[in-house]
């Protein structure tokens, strides 16, 4: 993600709380070995973002450090957040967030009293792995039964892999290959379907410049500022996804909010905003 995706994301996470009337909020932020720029980047955004000058929101912060391993911290930090809040953004990878659900579970606070936000920019990126209870460990049940109270929000690229044509695909794999930027034919980067994007996007911004000059009957002009105006203020329909942008071409990013469902086991996609503003009560 952008830095400006990164600080769309955490508006989205305050309109949620707006939405849901949550004012008073924890933000755990992992020092940990396993910290990711991301979850710094983050961390900084929500504690400027949280605390503006109306005070409309109380927020508390707090530094995780190797909660696998420092059971002691985890439920210190736990009694701390039942004592200031019962909504809780934390910044951490999966591994962490797991072991800190865990302990919320043993705690008694994963009973629907309390809210815990978990993030992830790419899910397609090993970096950011998917958040599991099924580890084949001994706590699995403890976790299967924790992430009831998770609201977990990733951004929408799990569709762009999804509605690219298989041939396509393949193309582009191919391609990667014979330039050595890729040897595993099962899955593509990320990388690969953003460059993919990107690219096409560009190819049409510049042809609508170019086919409007001719209707004009003006030489056209391939410059940054009138790439601007085309993109302001436009949905482009593209092969993958709709890419939407705002009055100062800036992408607006889709977000998924995912509950878990105790039936499935799994969490599944409760709302897909088409734009930052548009939420649906999640019950």
């Amino acid at each position: 993600m952008s830095p400006s995706d990164n600080f769309m994301m955490a508006i989205f996470v305050k309109t949620t709380l707006e939405r849901f009337r949550w004012t008073n909020v924890f933000l755990l932020c992992d020092k940990g070995d396993r910290v990711v720029p991301f979850h710094i980047a983050m961390c900084s955004i929500f504690k400027d973002l949280l605390r503006p000058a109306d005070g409309h929101f109380n927020l508390y912060d707090v530094s995780l450090n190797n909660v696998g391993t420092h059971h002691a911290e985890a439920d210190l930090t736990l009694d701390l957040i039942s004592s200031r809040s019962r909504v809780v953004i934390v910044l951490a990878n999966a591994v962490v967030m797991r072991q800190l659900m865990i302990h919320a579970r043993r705690k008694n606070m994963t009973n629907g009293d309390y809210a815990f936000f978990f993030m992830q920019p790419f899910l397609l990126l090993d970096l950011f792995s998917d958040l599991s209870w099924r580890l084949d460990k001994e706590d699995d049940i403890l976790a299967l039964e924790a992430f009831r109270t998770v609201f977990y929000l990733i951004t929408d690229t799990e569709s762009i892999a999804k509605n690219l044509p298989a041939k396509t695909q393949d193309e582009m794999v191919d391609r990667m290959r014979s330039y050595s930027l890729c040897k595993d034919r099962a899955k593509a980067p990320v990388e690969m379907f953003a460059a993919y994007e990107a690219v096409t996007l560009l190819a049409k911004v510049a042809h609508d410049i170019v086919q409007s000059s001719r209707e004009k009957k003006v030489r056209p002009t391939l410059i940054g500022t009138a790439f601007v105006r085309e993109f302001s203020n436009r949905t482009y329909n593209l092969s993958t996804v709709s890419a939407s942008f705002d009055t100062s071409a800036c992408k607006i990013p889709n977000f998924l909010i995912k509950l878990f469902n105790s039936t499935t086991q799994t969490f599944e996609v409760m709302t897909l905003p088409r734009k930052l503003h548009c939420i649906v009560d999640i019950h």
